[in-house]
């Protein structure tokens, strides 16, 4: 089976893991290999993990992702499919967060929402936020 480090040496767009892996390195110490420990404290969510990590402290608290899982826009545009994606730790940790309790915990997919400002689609764009619904969202958690 192919794990992730193969599929970020095909991706067209090679500069955003290459620096995202080196300002990890730095600042949590080394590679996840190397100071595994040190990832799973910094990270909300540990799939991996027995207890699965830090999400267990969300247990009480209103939790919203927002993902356009455009999965076909993925392909033809960056040669990456779903396990480049956020999507599969995203829902698996809303779906960790119901199973403890939290009735607060919600997956937002906002598919086909994701446009530039300019008109160009591409789904990690702002736009997957409806944000009035979102503001009142957050003044009925507030409450």
């Amino acid at each position: 089976m192919g794990g992730k480090k193969e599929h970020l040496t095909r991706s067209p767009i090679k500069t955003e893991p290459i620096y995202v892996l080196k300002e990890f390195k730095k600042n949590i110490g080394g590679t996840p290999d190397s100071v595994r420990k040190n990832y799973v404290y910094y990270s909300t969510f540990s799939n991996s993990e027995k207890d699965e990590g830090n999400a267990k402290y969300l247990k009480v608290i209103p939790v919203r992702i927002y993902n356009d899982v455009g999965c076909y826009w993925w392909l033809t545009n960056r040669s990456e499919d779903l396990y480049d994606m956020n999507a599969l730790d995203q829902s698996a940790m809303i779906n960790f967060l119901h199973r403890i309790g939290n009735e607060k915990g919600e997956f937002i997919n906002a598919y086909g929402k994701g446009y530039r400002l300019d008109g160009t689609r591409h789904p990690h764009s702002w736009s997957i936020v409806d944000a009035i619904e979102c503001i009142n969202w957050i003044k009925k958690c507030l409450k």
